[in-house]
């Protein structure tokens, strides 16, 4: 497990980064890109969606694509990311 100075760094760094995050993370979403079309496509629509660590909400968009009607709710330890 992290110390919480780590983690308060961590957590730190991305909420700096926040602005210019998503002109950067080309390999964020690659990964996003990549999990979702190897996600097994449940045979029901979801009600509900959790994006744990979504930064800023990228691969929810990509989740919305696919569920247009599920409510997403995303999460980041980086509140700025939000």
């Amino acid at each position: 497990m992290l110390q919480p100075s780590i983690k308060l760094r961590v957590r730190e760094s991305f909420d700096r980064a926040a602005v210019t995050y998503d002109g950067a993370a080309v390999v964020q979403r690659t990964v996003c890109e990549r999990l979702l079309a190897e996600l097994e496509r449940p045979t029901t629509v979801p009600a509900h969606i959790l994006d744990a660590g979504c930064g800023t909400g990228y691969g929810a968009q990509l989740l919305r694509c696919c569920w247009p009607v599920a409510h997403i709710t995303g999460v980041d330890f980086a509140p700025a990311m939000l």
